[in-house]
């Protein structure tokens, strides 16, 4: 089978929050990340559809200031799969473009 991702993935465990206002706050863990996405495993899948937007926080990165704005793509057994579309910091909203640059540019 061919593989379709446009970006790889990289197996990371981290503390993950994920915001919603039907559901408040849940706690997950990453089971990896991409420059597009990122899957969190989550001990309750709370009740969402593809489409959904959600705030996410990675707990344990460098930046845990920062809120990226997602996307629910897939929903999975103990996970949801998210694609990133945008990320606040400093009140203001950016690109994920502009943190994918910073990203390679400081690899």
């Amino acid at each position: 089978m061919q593989e379709r991702r446009k970006h790889n993935r990289h197996v990371v465990q981290a503390r993950v929050k994920l915001y919603h206002p039907d559901f408040g706050a849940v706690d997950g863990v990453s089971s990896n990340i991409s420059d597009g996405g990122v899957r969190v495993e989550l001990a309750t899948v709370p009740a969402v559809v593809p489409g959904t937007a959600v705030k996410m926080v990675l707990l344990d990165s460098r930046n845990p200031d920062f809120i990226f704005n997602c996307e629910v793509v897939r929903i999975e057994d103990g996970a949801l799969a998210l694609a990133i579309l945008s990320y606040e910091s400093g009140g203001e909203t950016w690109a994920i473009r502009d943190l994918r640059r910073q990203w390679h540019t400081n690899a």
